[in-house]
């Protein structure tokens, strides 16, 4: 590949010439490795790959930007990126890298399987490219919202993650807070992977017998996550009750006010945001403004105020500054 730094790029398989190593493990559907990192794709390979339905995969690429520095983005140059507000390569690369992982976490979590060792890294490096510019990572994370409408679970899934991690930023929680809240907003519905295909899709609304099922996701959730030895109990707990209200009205307990810890607060803003601004198959995006007012609604009783003000405040500034 040259002299040149690597960076990970996602290409369709049709169009990968054969000779080209992989960037990054390939998974079948049912989460089993197919071919390791750094596999040659030989002909025979690459014809193996598409009748098993891969479609896309992950290849090294010189990046011109950074030919002297590592190939793994760091803060040095994060910073580096900062000097150009305008340019989020930086951020598309990681957000493209992290959508690959959730895409995995997908499958794991389908499967009842443990969760992959690098997603804490990869959410860990993510979480501190976005609070060292929260404007930019803000503005980026909108321009996702308004390009993307129609919901797929790994885009809302990395999309509470990026939402969770601003408002454990504007809180004032610690960098491993943080993290942890950036890790509960990414799995806290993996367990609805583990529900009868189709159910969430469904057009119209769901009968009693859906709707008690779907009410056990985040019980399927949690189950699954106490399996992976790494993982953070409170990103557990916040899992499991990331439908939990205030006013006792959520699910699978129905608990009261302060016995919701705060990940999930955080958590269920940040989801009921992102759901609310996508075309989901039961009810059409709401428009960033009024997604807001309904929010605002909601924190009386539901939502955790001092959470949803601060989502509030913070998108109707930079929408206000940015309005010209």
């Amino acid at each position: 590949m040259g002299g040149g730094v690597g960076v990970k790029r996602s290409i369709s398989l049709h169009d990968l010439p054969v000779g080209e190593s992989l960037a990054q493990d390939v998974f079948d559907s049912q989460g089993r490795l197919l071919l390791k990192s750094g596999t040659v794709l030989i002909a025979e390979l690459k014809e193996g790959l598409l009748r098993k339905g891969i479609e896309m995969v992950y290849i090294e690429v010189e990046d011109p930007a950074n030919k002297d520095g590592d190939s793994k983005p760091d803060l040095e140059q994060i910073e580096k990126f900062k000097a150009h507000t305008d340019n989020f390569a930086q951020f598309a690369r990681l957000y493209d890298t992290l959508l690959y992982e959730v895409r995995r976490t997908a499958l794991r979590g389908k499967y009842n399987k443990l969760m992959q060792a690098n997603l804490k890294d990869d959410v860990m490096l993510f979480a501190r490219y976005l609070i060292e510019d929260e404007q930019a990572s803000l503005r980026y994370y909108l321009q996702i919202k308004n390009a993307k409408k129609d919901y797929e679970y790994e885009y809302h899934a990395l999309n509470t993650a990026i939402l969770s991690i601003l408002l454990g930023k504007w809180l004032g929680l610690s960098l491993y807070e943080i993290w942890e809240v950036g890790l509960t907003g990414l799995l806290h519905d993996i367990g609805e992977l583990q529900l009868p295909e189709g159910m969430l899709k469904k057009k119209g609304p769901l009968n009693a017998e859906e709707w008690a099922l779907v009410k056990t996701h985040p019980i399927l959730g949690a189950k699954n996550l106490l399996k992976t030895d790494w993982m953070p109990p409170r990103v557990i707990v916040g899992v499991l009750m990331h439908h939990e209200r205030l006013d006792g009205t959520g699910y699978p307990q129905g608990i009261l006010g302060s016995d919701i810890p705060l990940y999930p607060r955080i958590v269920a803003v940040a989801s009921i945001f992102n759901a609310m601004t996508t075309d989901r198959s039961y009810a059409r995006a709401v428009a960033i403004p009024a997604s807001l007012e309904e929010l605002r609604n909601r924190s009386f009783g539901q939502l955790d105020a001092k959470v949803t003000r601060i989502l509030y405040d913070k998108i109707h500034a930079f929408m206000a500054d940015h309005s010209g």
